[in-house]
Parts: C-alpha cells; structure tokens; sequence
C-alpha cells in the first residue's frame, strides 16, 4: 500500500470514528448546555493540512453530515426531507457554515505555519466561533444570551478536543515522526 492511500485509509477511519463519537456521545458530554462538535474539530483541523479545495470538500462533507444529524425535519415526504429546513435549523445554513469555516482555514496554507499544535488550538477555537456565529447569522436564536452561553462552553470543549484531533491527524501525515523528536512544541 502506497504512502498516500495509507494516509487516506486513516484519515477515513478517523473520520467515521469521529461521527459515530458525534452520534454517540456529544449530546451525553455537556459543559453547562455547550456541547461538542466533533465532526467541526476534526473537519477544521483536517482543513488545517489541506489546500483550499480540500479544506472547502471537509467542510461541505462536514456540514452535510451535521444537517443530517441534526434532528428531525420539520415537514414534507422524501424530496422535502432532504432540503427542508430542519427542526433545529436550516439544512443550508450548517453546510454554509461549516464550508466557509473550512475555507478559510486552507486558505492559510501558503499564508500562516499551520503545522504545529499551537495553531491547531487557535484553528479550532477561531473555527468554532466562525461556523457557531456564521449559522447564528443564517439562523438566529430565540435566545441569544442562552445560545452565546452554549458557544462559550462548547468552544471550550471543541479547543481541548482539538489537541488528541491534531496527534491523529498529524500522525496518518507523517507516520513514525510524532516521538521521534520534539516536533510538536
């Protein structure tokens, strides 16, 4: 097996792990209402060792499957159902907001050192905040002081989710070279 495909394989397999931890345990790890979202971590930091085509892919995989997780629609038969407007927001609003999140941080790749887990953690708490106020704007809550709560806390969760997301992702990028010297710091 190729380099390359080896590379794809895990990031692959880190992915469905990451959504099956979304579906199974993100609603049950709540900090004072903010939850989790792993499928933006790991969508931002993949994002964080692409180019902006890449990076732009994750991030419109990444809002589909957020919008497909989201909950219930709110109305209509099969072709209603996949572009309906769901019970906790809109369908296009997650994709929107998860893809220009994405965007921006492979638009980075020629303009900023990304590659280090300092910039992983300041990925992920920008990231978090732009997609969250991105589909706030798109969506906006009944309550805005509860929902700025719930992102203060889930930006918490999503920094510090940030860092074991960075080893993994770093590691299916360059096998073998995480212990051998101090590149992380």
């Amino acid at each position: 097996m190729t380099p390359e495909a080896r590379r794809a394989l895990w990031l692959a397999v880190f992915g469905v792990l990451y959504v099956c931890a979304q579906c199974s345990w993100a609603s049950h790890m709540s900090l004072r209402g903010g939850k989790p979202d792993f499928i933006l971590v790991y969508a931002l930091i993949f994002a964080q060792f692409s180019p902006l085509a890449s990076a732009a892919s994750v991030g419109f995989a990444a809002g589909l499957l957020t919008a497909s997780l989201a909950g219930p629609v709110a109305s209509g038969g099969p072709i209603a159902r996949s572009i309906a407007v769901t019970a906790s927001g809109g369908f296009g609003s997650f994709i929107v907001s998860r893809t220009i999140a994405c965007s921006v941080v492979g638009w980075l790749e020629e303009r900023v050192y990304r590659e280090h887990i300092l910039s992983s953690v300041a990925i992920a708490f920008a990231g978090t905040l732009g997609a969250e106020c991105l589909f706030f704007i798109f969506d906006p809550q009944r309550h805005a002081t509860v929902w700025v709560r719930h992102l203060a806390y889930e930006t918490v969760l999503n920094t510090l989710l940030s860092v074991p997301t960075y080893l993994l992702i770093y590691m299916a990028y360059n096998p073998g070279k995480l212990f051998r010297k101090r590149q992380l710091l």
